[in-house]
């Protein structure tokens, strides 16, 4: 009987399935095609040279790249490779300079491939190069060292004496040779002579008097000694193998006088008088130096011990214990007459230091005085021992050493960057905290435990790729002056805490005392979520600190506070999974291993006490391929033996719970070698796969993926191959409406040339301007015809009301062929396969077509090709000297069993054709009616 049965549309792309399971739509191969509902299956879109990369550059086939789309008018590729970053421009193909981008060690990956080794990821002008197989450690070279015990100083000690009236003498006594006085008094005295320290001669004249001590002192401090005074000593220090002297000439003038007896001749008697002279005596020993003791470099780290009168009263001992001698004061009774003057703090603080360093020899440590405070250190920087007692129950006398229970405890002086731990009393809420003193506002200030190593070595995390301007680099090929910069990030230190309270990321490999690496920790994936920059790897995900990518560590620890950093582990079934990527979501940050999906969320606002990081899905992915989001779902690849399939994760409205679906079930083994790129956005409905063959070589081929969702219900799911007439494509970055593309066409091993070509995906303007595309690839206006075509390369004039225009480039081929006919009872039914069908016509619906050929493949005879050129007698379209493009239905002769026909449509022009549906006609016999 004579049958016929419509083809309702051609956008099923192609299916792997047996043809009787096929839906009508399916086809057995789509090349060059693209699926629309809205258009139908129709002749891909063309590339159009956009610009030809220039200068040198990397391996194209090994480099790693990545596409900065900064904004329309930017855009910019990045190769990376053996320890080198290149940059060019996307737009005109000139390539920037990149400063610190050669012979960079953190570009280096060894043996394995770029492609696998170095992520790249962009926020702003900012763009994270990840080395992923790179550990990550801590700067030890930074780390705050053990306290020195050897003695590189020594303190030296100037001691005045009064004048002592018994020692002088007459040196040269009255001319009578009586040698006797019977009395003398000084009417001046000078501390005079000189120092000799550290290569400088300090000489030194002044009246003997209370103040003459200060006057050395500044004279010491004035020529960058350090010194300082102790009671009515002067003491400062000096290397340790510093030559030091002092010559005393120290002078005194003195009254001699005596009694004379004589006679009196004129009046017989003896007379007595008194007789007076002056001399300058040399007074030896008025000034005298003398080594008190030598001492190792005073470090922050080195142990201290803070010493300081609370409560000053009368008829109190105050006690210091210094590794077990004690040295005290006892203050007067309060009826004394010592009392009378009352009780002066500043000088029990002196007489304290002074006890303290009167028995240096006997405990080992030193005293000086830090404003009210009492600062005792051991003079080697060993360790020592400090107690303090009192008569007032431990009120009168403090001490603070190395630990402090409460922020109260702690000395109201201190010394530079010294650090001291407050334990924190038992019913508080914290664990203890760090703090440290600076001079510049006299406070303590939380700080780390000292001996940390607190800084990351910048060297093995990201580094960055920034964009700059700069108006000495203006050119003709660089108007606006660009040029980049390969710089290490500006991370953070820890500044607070221990490695308990402020511990280090997870991300970090464990060290030694040394700094050697004992387990090493990789950074494999980076996302940007919630604020927080996030560095995964391993089983461990870190969140830097909200609104500071650059940080990792806390900044107190007294509480945590909801913006600090997030680190959190999760369960990895015991399996050897790393992270390889985060896709930042609408409920959560979601992290793909080989195996599996991790769920990084939280309820309410994201901080480290609501972080959940919970396995969600066992779907395994290809770790090479980051997934990409379209819209509310997820698509991944997933790489198996020489093939890949893609899968679609959601939430299911009903569970919530995250499914997947497998979008290339019906052709499984269709896509072969595996993803390098991903790119796909909800507006254009479409998946594109750049794909690598085996061995991570270039191919041109593109897998596309054409789909259409109603609700949660998929009504498309096209697959379909794009190839480029040799070209291998390198990269691509998609834009709403625009798909650039970085591909390398060559003639020959030595003509190679890597260009920048774009896809129109929505409005082709060359369309616009003729009313016709002009389908080649790589495609160029000119205005003359061209005379250095390329092998392959062909020229193609159009006319145009204003004229004619050439345009050159790479002619294409687009074919569909149909899956095998077959009777259906209905679109969803399978085929009918109990009689014969022998086909006899099919029927072409077309839309703003001008060319396509039909080719029947019948076992056993000649191939047979129709052409229809898209001119229709009669028909208004049909005008000598213009393109046609013409609308309407066509049939073409099949003349052949079903199951030994092939039927393909195929078109090698530059002009469009667009096909909606088809239906065929036929006799189908059956012997036997079916029950």
């Amino acid at each position: 009987m004579l049958v016929s049965q419509s083809i309702p549309d051609m956008i099923g792309g192609v299916s792997q399935q047996a043809p009787l399971m096929r839906f009508p739509n399916q086809a057995e191969e789509q090349i060059n095609c693209k699926n629309s509902p809205v258009t139908g299956v129709s002749k891909r879109p063309n590339t159009k040279h956009v610009a030809d990369i220039v200068g040198s550059f990397l391996d194209y086939a090994r480099m790693k790249t990545h596409i900065i789309d900064r904004d329309e008018t930017e855009r910019y590729l990045i190769g990376i490779l053996d320890g080198e970053i290149r940059a060019w421009d996307l737009m005109t193909g000139v390539q920037y300079d990149v400063e610190g981008g050669q012979n960079v060690n953190y570009l280096r990956a060894g043996s394995v491939p770029a492609r696998q080794a170095y992520k790249a990821m962009t926020l702003g002008d900012d763009t994270f190069i990840l080395n992923t197989t790179m550990p990550v450690t801590m700067d030890y070279t930074k780390r705050e060292g053990v306290p020195e015990t050897e003695a590189k100083t020594k303190h030296m000690r100037i001691a005045f004496s009064g004048i002592d009236l018994s020692k002088p003498v007459a040196s040269n006594p009255y001319a009578s040779g009586r040698n006797t006085y019977n009395s003398f008094s000084v009417l001046s005295a000078t501390y005079s002579g000189v120092i000799y320290v550290s290569g400088k001669t300090l000489p030194y004249n002044m009246p003997v008097n209370d103040n003459s001590p200060r006057i050395i002192l500044e004279m010491l401090k004035k020529n960058g000694i350090n010194a300082w005074l102790n009671g009515s000593h002067v003491y400062f220090e000096v290397d340790v193998n510093d030559d030091v002297s002092l010559t005393d000439n120290s002078q005194a003038t003195v009254e001699y006088s005596y009694k004379q007896s004589y006679w009196e001749s004129g009046d017989r008697k003896w007379v007595t008088k008194t007789l007076k002279w002056t001399e300058v005596e040399t007074l030896t020993g008025l000034t005298q130096m003398m080594a008190s003791i030598q001492t190792a470099p005073l470090t922050p780290s080195s142990p201290q011990g803070f010493v300081w009168i609370r409560q000053a009263d009368y008829s109190v001992n105050y006690d210091i214990t210094i590794n077990g001698t004690k040295c005290s004061i006892t203050t007067p009774e309060a009826t004394s007459d010592q009392a009378r003057a009352g009780l002066n703090s500043s000088k029990m603080t002196d007489d304290l230091i002074a006890q303290i360093n009167e028995a240096t020899s006997t405990h080992g440590c030193v005293a000086t005085r830090i404003g009210n405070t009492i600062h005792i250190r051991a003079a080697d920087n060993q360790e020592f021992d400090l107690e303090v007692s009192d008569g007032l129950y431990g009120e009168a006398l403090k001490m603070a050493k190395g630990t402090v229970e409460d922020q109260t405890d702690l000395p109201p002086d201190g010394v530079e960057d010294h650090v001291i731990h407050v334990a924190g009393k038992a019913d508080s809420e914290n664990d203890g905290y760090y703090v440290k003193w600076v001079d510049k506002t006299s406070m303590w200030t939380e700080s780390t435990a000292y001996g940390l190593a607190n800084e990351f070595n910048h060297a093995s995390m990201p580094h960055m790729l920034r964009r700059y301007q700069d108006t000495s680099r203006v050119s003709t090929k660089n108007p606006y002056g660009i040029y980049f910069k390969l710089e290490q990030g500006e991370w953070s230190k820890r500044t607070v805490g221990d490695e308990l309270s402020a511990p280090i990321p997870s991300f970090v490999s464990t060290q030694d005392e040394s700094g050697a690496m004992t387990q090493e920790r990789y950074i494999s994936a980076m996302a940007f979520f919630r604020g927080r920059l996030w560095f995964l790897g391993g089983d461990y995900a870190c969140g830097s600190v909200v609104g500071d990518k650059f940080n990792f560590f806390r900044s107190t620890a007294l509480t945590v506070l909801d913006d600090d950093p997030i680190d959190g582990y999760t369960d990895l079934t015991g399996q050897a999974e790393t992270i390889h990527a985060a896709i930042p979501s609408s409920d959560g940050l979601v992290v793909f291993t080989e195996r599996g999906q991790y769920l990084i969320s939280s309820q309410g606002m994201m901080s480290p006490t609501t972080f959940e990081f919970t396995r969600i899905a066992s779907y395994a992915t290809d770790n090479r391929c980051d997934p990409v989001l379209i819209g509310d779902r997820i698509s991944f690849a997933t790489k198996t033996s020489e093939y890949t399939s893609v899968s679609e994760m959601y939430v299911a409205d009903t569970t919530g719970v995250r499914k997947a679906n497998e979008v290339t079930s019906h052709c499984p083994t269709y896509i072969e070698g595996s993803v390098h790129r991903l790119l796909a956005n909800a507006t254009s409905n479409t998946e594109f796969l750049i794909m690598r063959g085996q061995g991570e070589t270039l191919t041109g081929r593109m897998f596309i993926y054409d789909f259409l969702m109603n609700g949660n219900e998929r009504v498309q799911s096209a697959w379909s191959q794009w190839t480029f007439n040799g070209a291998v494509v390198v990269d691509g970055v998609l834009t709403s409406s625009e798909l650039y593309l970085v591909m390398v066409r060559a003639t020959s091993d030595t003509d190679k040339r890597m260009t920048v070509e774009r896809i129109d995906l929505v409005q082709d303007p060359v369309k616009v301007k003729h009313g016709h595309p002009v389908f080649l690839d790589s495609l160029q206006e000119c205005e003359e015809e061209p005379q250095d075509l390329r092998e392959g390369e062909v020229a193609k004039r159009v006319k145009f009301s204003g004229g004619h225009v050439w345009y050159r480039g790479y002619p294409y081929v687009m074919r569909h062929t149909f899956s095998q006919f077959f009777l259906r009872r209905d679109e969803r039914s399978a085929g009918d396969t109990g009689g014969r069908l022998q086909l006899r016509r099919l029927h072409l619906n077309f839309h703003e077509t001008t060319s396509f050929y039909v080719e029947v493949e019948t076992e056993g005879r000649e191939l047979r090709v129709v052409h229809f050129q898209g001119r229709v007698l009669g028909h208004l379209t049909n005008i000598i000297g213009q393109v046609p493009i013409t609308s309407g239905e066509r049939s073409f002769p099949l003349l052949g069993e079903s199951k030994s026909i092939a039927v393909s449509i195929f078109n090698d022009s530059i002009y469009d054709s667009c096909f909606q549906s088809a239906f065929w006609e036929g006799f189908y016999h059956n012997r036997a009616r079916r029950f």
